[in-house]
């Protein structure tokens, strides 16, 4: 068994980055920069990692912290409008933290000096991050999930333009549920009353089912804070099964569909421009199924919109929201449903330019859209 510290930070964890810690780095730096483009202008916006770890693998490899960083310092208008937040409780971690972004050149030329902390994360804190005083991106992922909690995530998210990714560890989760030795560390995550109710729901759960009844409990209780969540799964355990989940939440519809393109692109396996929403080392190389992508696209809105006629900005705005589909996976799925003659645009395609490389038509917002009974 491997052995880990009082904080629960796997001992061996920062010697060398996995390649799902690579997607993961993909999907958080990827969403910094889209978030600190539409709102670092003219005014201060923050970015809060509340488990920092050191900033760098042991073989040199830079993690989430070092790499906002440089980020920050390689852009003249983030070196002036972002605060950096970066916490990390465990001693020898902090230290190193400390360490690797002292040692980042130009960090002394940033109008805020990161903020480097050593609390010890737990929903106590929910308080403080209610009152994070600009738009925050917070960024939480334990190495296992002491200290993080559905109450801190909310708390997180109220604030004006605040959008929450944290990083849930399914697996051990999961083996909690089932023993009641360990129900205050359960009830410390989903609250007591959600936790009584999912104890009992997954009892004779298949495994599928069970770990689609846990997401959903996140899910309510995000909805429940006025968020959109979106869930991309980590499937490295032996036998295919999920070890975790990277969960966003976000109140702003257009931060969501940034994240759906991050994610969408960090998936294993890509179909007609449809991702799999998940990394799992076992799809690479896989050969192709027989539908495409994106059929159940296709399908959501032949029956979703039966008998309607609506522009193309309503239906992203009634449908987009709840699935894992992009904007561009709907607009694909729209232009193949037109050309099959089973939706009717207006205007129709001859009268629509080409989008850039000239082999689909483009389909604006305010194109009208008739969907037969």
């Amino acid at each position: 068994m491997k052995k880990h510290t009082q904080l629960g930070v796997q001992k061996d964890f920062f010697k060398a980055p996995t390649e799902a810690s690579r997607r993961k780095l993909q999907i958080a730096v990827g969403y910094f920069d889209s978030y600190m483009n539409v709102l670092a202008r003219d005014r201060d916006v923050g970015y809060a990692d509340l488990f920092a770890g050191p900033g760098r693998y042991e073989n040199g490899e830079t993690s989430v912290p070092v790499a906002i960083c440089e980020r920050v310092v390689a852009d003249e208008r983030l070196r002036k409008f972002v605060r950096l937040w970066f916490n990390e409780a465990d001693p020898e971690l902090h230290a190193e933290l400390r360490q690797n972004i002292a040692a980042i050149e130009g960090i002394s030329s940033l109008q805020y000096a990161p903020t480097i902390t050593k609390i010890v994360i737990s929903k106590t804190l929910a308080p403080r991050m209610e009152r994070l005083s600009v738009p925050t991106f917070v960024f939480a992922d334990p190495c296992g999930y002491k200290g993080l909690s559905l109450r801190l995530v909310a708390a997180a998210l109220k604030g004006f333009g605040n959008d929450c990714l944290f990083f849930f560890n399914y697996n051990r989760v999961n083996m909690k549920l089932g023993y009641p030795a360990m129900d205050e560390s359960i009830n410390e995550f989903f609250e007591h009353e959600r936790a009584a109710v999912l104890r009992e729901e997954v009892r004779m759960l298949t495994p599928p089912a069970r770990e689609k009844r846990v997401l959903g409990a996140i899910d309510d209780a995000l909805r429940h804070a006025g968020a959109l969540p979106l869930t991309f799964a980590f499937r490295t355990r032996e036998g295919g099964g999920t070890s975790h989940h990277l969960v966003f939440a976000s109140k702003n519809k257009k931060g969501l569909g940034i994240m759906k393109r991050l994610m969408n692109q960090a998936s294993s396996e890509i179909i007609d421009g449809v991702g799999s929403w998940d990394f799992d080392p076992k799809d690479e190389g896989k050969s192709l199924p027989l539908f495409s992508g994106l059929e159940e696209v296709r399908q959501r809105l032949l029956a979703v919109f039966a008998g309607r006629a609506l522009a193309f900005e309503r239906v992203l705005a009634e449908e987009a929201p709840s699935t894992r589909f992009t904007e561009s996976n709907y607009r694909d799925a729209l232009l193949e449903l037109e050309e099959e003659g089973l939706i009717v645009v207006d205007p129709p395609a001859e009268k629509r330019p080409l989008q850039a490389g000239g082999h689909k038509r483009t389909l604006s917002g305010r194109s009208r859209i008739a969907f037969s009974k």
